[in-house]
């Protein structure tokens, strides 16, 4: 019998610390250290179940599976080299359609996160954009279509619009909508600092990062790509 992180569960080491993200649960966390240094040799290890391995399933970190656990997303995650924000496309002009479109965005997804957990507001967008997108996201490998930078700008733009307050969570939630609308893929990278903890996320294509800078995003770890 093999062990695995619980499904809505992820990890990754920061400063020699690991920061856990509990999506079902909406919140960051930490283990003891005793936990802590035992968790990566228990994960997809068999054999019999020792006092850290029964403390970490008591505490639904880990659970039973029949197969070793695959690589999280985080792993083949491709660290940020430019930014939309620093090679948008030419000027274009603002349409009513678009500003609306993006106020109904902004305003339902914060009704969304008022009322519903994360990990639902999530496995609905990933499903949403899952049935929208006509094929996979680019790899980084792969020229990116102008259709992406220019709906993303054209998010953006309408964003400066609307009087609700700047979220990461929030902008990020609705501009991956936003692109899924017109047929483009792009990823939620959430990710965190520590001394002083900080939880942060944006939106990335391959290695484009598109609603924050280059130099914000390297300094975070990412803990999850969804």
């Amino acid at each position: 019998m093999y062990y695995r992180l619980r499904d809505g569960l992820s990890f990754c080491q920061v400063d020699g610390e690991l920061i856990f993200l509990d999506l079902d649960n909406d919140q960051y966390f930490q283990l003891p250290k005793r936990l802590e240094q035992g968790l990566t040799s228990e994960v997809n290890s068999a054999g019999e179940i020792n006092s850290a391995r029964r403390e970490l399933i008591r505490r639904r970190i880990l659970v039973e599976t029949t197969f070793p656990q695959e690589s999280t997303s985080s792993e083949f995650f491709d660290a940020p080299a430019c930014s939309a924000l620093e090679v948008r496309p030419q000027h274009q002009s603002l349409s009513l359609s678009t500003l609306f479109e993006v106020l109904v965005l902004i305003g339902s997804t914060q009704v969304q996160l008022k009322s519903r957990k994360l990990s639902s507001i999530i496995a609905s967008l990933v499903a949403y954009r899952r049935n929208q997108v006509e094929s996979a996201g680019a790899a980084s490998s792969t020229p990116l279509p102008p259709s992406l930078l220019e709906a993303t700008a054209a998010f953006l733009q309408a964003r400066l619009y609307i009087p609700i307050e700047p979220c990461c969570l929030l902008d990020s939630l609705s501009l991956v909508r936003f692109l899924a609308r017109r047929r483009l893929s792009a990823s939620i990278v959430f990710a965190v600092t520590t001394n002083p903890f900080n939880a942060h996320c944006w939106v990335q294509s391959g290695d484009l990062v598109l609603n924050d800078t280059v130099g914000n995003a390297i300094l975070h770890t990412p803990i999850r790509v969804v």
